[in-house]
């Protein structure tokens, strides 16, 4: 199956990409712990509730590397790192944790791998290599009476990739 994707405006009146179109990721599933716990016992020999004890062992040890300012790296997958949102103060003097500090949010970066395409370097995120994409069926696709979507590779006529929930390139 592909990555599926609808096309989107963008609306902020004071962007250069005011009114310029983009494609947005469209999520299929979402997939449960002990979703991935079925899988990874069909794929090997462990039992699922082994499967299930380290995965929420991983997710402790995570919390609390975390919770220690550290950044935890798991191969293949990427690295997580804590951050913080912060009000501003006028001073250094005046700025405290208590004060300042609103929120923390983890920061997950994915693991990346160089790709060259047409004699251009580029970080494609190692968990969407191979990807393939397919316009989302059954949406008022803007401009058009009805869906008229296909199966696309990377590259074409797009050069910036739009929308999303982040500003990371959806290949990394």
């Amino acid at each position: 199956m592909a990555i599926r994707y609808k096309l989107y405006q963008w609306a902020s009146e004071n962007s250069a990409n005011y009114q310029k179109w983009y494609g947005k990721a469209v999520v299929n599933n979402l997939i449960s712990t002990d979703q991935i716990a079925d899988r990874i016992q069909a794929n090997s020999t462990l039992r699922k509730s082994d499967i299930l004890a380290v995965l929420s062992e991983l997710s402790e040890v995570i919390h609390n590397e975390l919770i220690m300012g550290n950044r935890v790296m798991l191969d293949g997958i990427g690295s997580f790192k804590p951050g913080i949102t912060s009000t501003s103060a006028e001073t250094a003097k005046e700025w405290s944790v208590v004060s300042n500090i609103v929120g923390t949010h983890v920061i997950f970066r994915p693991e990346t791998t160089d790709i060259i395409t047409r004699g251009s370097r580029s970080r494609v995120a190692k968990m969407l290599l191979g990807a393939t994409f397919e316009e989302m069926p059954e949406y008022a696709r803007p401009g058009q009476t009805g869906s008229e979507g296909g199966e696309t590779t990377p590259g074409g006529d797009e050069t910036k990739p739009g929308g999303g929930d982040d500003d990371e390139n959806l290949f990394g």
